[in-house]
């Protein structure tokens, strides 16, 4: 009812536009921090989500490092509770991505992320947020998961990964991944991730 309301009208006759006036530019304050940090139009066209942001979580690596970035797998044999599957082998792959992200997936035949019918596996978050980086000094590869956790691997002379399993359990906050490998098992064994031959 708010368009029966006198009083509203009386202030829309006397603004400015109602006499036919243009706002003024000259009002507006451009180095309002709000009209400085916004996203263009064309960064952000046609996406479900706003891309994550280079100083928030992943930042890119370094023009050193993209030697690193790469496809990297091994096979697991199902045994082995961190493939989760019936029997054979399954494929795990190890995405390292020029923007600094990191995408993990476990490969079987005819199944992708096999133990999806599992409920804890279920809940997973298909759109990760993982990230990693390298530490020259150690000669490794850190994969920070969304969850909080470190997987760390070593760099071979032919810049294959090796797991390094031991780093990984003992070097994360160990209330947090105990959680986690109660729902995650981590390897057996420390498998080594060869890389590909194709390059991103």
């Amino acid at each position: 009812m708010g368009g029966c309301d006198l009083s509203q009208s009386e202030t829309r006759e006397s603004s400015p536009l109602s006499q036919g006036q243009l706002p003024s530019l000259n009002n507006i304050n451009y180095t309002d921090e709000s009209l400085v940090t916004g996203r263009k139009l064309t960064e952000v066209a046609g996406r479900a989500s706003l891309p994550v942001l280079q100083n928030e979580q992943n930042e890119e690596v370094r023009s050193t490092n993209l030697q690193y970035a790469g496809r990297y797998y091994t096979q697991v044999p199902c045994q082995d509770a961190f493939v989760n599957c019936g029997k054979g082998r399954a494929e795990y792959i190890l995405n390292l991505l020029p923007d600094g992200s990191a995408h993990r997936m476990i490969a079987t035949f005819g199944r992708v992320q096999p133990g999806v019918d599992r409920p804890d596996i279920a809940q997973r978050r298909f759109y990760r947020k993982d990230h990693w980086s390298v530490d020259q000094a150690k000669n490794e590869i850190i994969v920070h998961l969304a969850e909080g956790i470190n997987f760390y691997y070593r760099v071979d002379p032919k810049q294959n990964l090796v797991m390094n399993l031991y780093k990984t359990l003992h070097a994360n906050d160990q209330r947090v991944i105990q959680t986690f490998i109660q729902q995650h098992p981590l390897p057996e064994q420390p498998y080594k991730l060869v890389k590909d031959a194709v390059e991103f």
